[in-house]
């Protein structure tokens, strides 16, 4: 374990949560990022008067997303699917596309409201005063670590989670990836294409232009927890930022399943990926 790193994070981020003029900033952040975006709301700060210890903000008007959980026996509606849709869209942007993400996204910090008129809810996004911003490198690192679990490339995976805490003093490197693509490939099998149409597919997935097929519920959450513990049992250290990165999104997997039990998060993820790859169209939240 990192103890440094991870004291030199906690004082970070209590220092960020008693002074609200930090919130503030960030609430103005999020509202410039989602300018464009109709169904994903942040309350805008009243800049005078807010003050170190006072943060004044518009209300949001909305319920706690969990009284719209349902569970995977009960019929997914449009509306349950737009916010699972919703909630991954905003991981996606804020990591994929403005490397400016909320780093304390739980279900008691968004709320559901709906638009006169409108059919489709909106999530309302609260209490962003911890945020994470990467750098260069670390951008790199994590999007090529997303995209190799999309890709079904068990060797980058391992290698870029290697990665995230530069030396590794206390892990076994070959037995840590060893059962990294063990549990990869329990999760996720590769299955050797024999005609022209699963060739077709195979290298579509493998290059991350085309989506898997559809996983089993919380499928996202199983795998990346899956990982997360193996992290712990070979003892590889990983930087604060990026265990912020991957806690957010496992988090927005485990939300987006409570509202969309059939939503499976890595393969809507294909295409946020793949315009990130191509740095265009510059992909954003509906």
């Amino acid at each position: 374990m990192d103890f440094p790193g991870i004291a030199k994070q906690f004082a970070r981020n209590l220092s960020l949560q008693v002074d609200m003029r930090y919130e503030a900033e960030n609430l103005e952040a999020f509202n410039e990022n989602f300018k464009d975006s109709k169904y994903i709301v942040f309350p805008k700060p009243v800049k005078e008067l807010c003050g170190k210890q006072v943060l004044v903000e518009s209300k949001i008007d909305g319920k706690p997303l969990s009284q719209y959980y349902i569970t995977a026996d009960d019929p997914v509606d449009e509306a349950h699917a737009h916010l699972a849709r919703c909630g991954a869209d905003l991981v996606f942007q804020m990591v994929l596309t403005d490397n400016f993400f909320h780093a304390d996204i739980h279900p008691g910090n968004i709320l559901v409201g709906w638009f006169p008129n409108d059919p489709l809810p909106f999530l309302g996004m609260l209490d962003v005063g911890v945020t994470q911003t990467l750098t260069q490198h670390q951008r790199d690192v994590s999007h090529k670590f997303m995209a190799s679990i999309v890709r079904k490339d068990w060797d980058d995976t391992t290698k870029y989670i290697l990665e995230m805490g530069g030396e590794q003093p206390y892990c076994d490197k070959a037995a840590f990836i060893r059962d990294v693509s063990a549990h990869c490939e329990r999760m996720m099998p590769h299955k050797i294409p024999k005609t022209w149409e699963e060739t077709f597919w195979h290298y579509g997935r493998k290059y991350g232009v085309l989506a898997h097929a559809a996983k089993k519920t919380g499928f996202a959450t199983d795998f990346v927890q899956g990982i997360f513990n193996l992290i712990q049992e070979h003892k590889v250290r990983i930087e604060p930022p990026y265990a912020s990165l991957l806690f957010s999104c496992l988090m927005m997997e485990f939300i987006a399943n409570q509202v969309d039990p059939k939503m499976d998060a890595i393969q809507y993820s294909a295409p946020w990926f793949v315009s990130n790859a191509y740095r265009s169209p510059k992909r954003l939240a509906v």
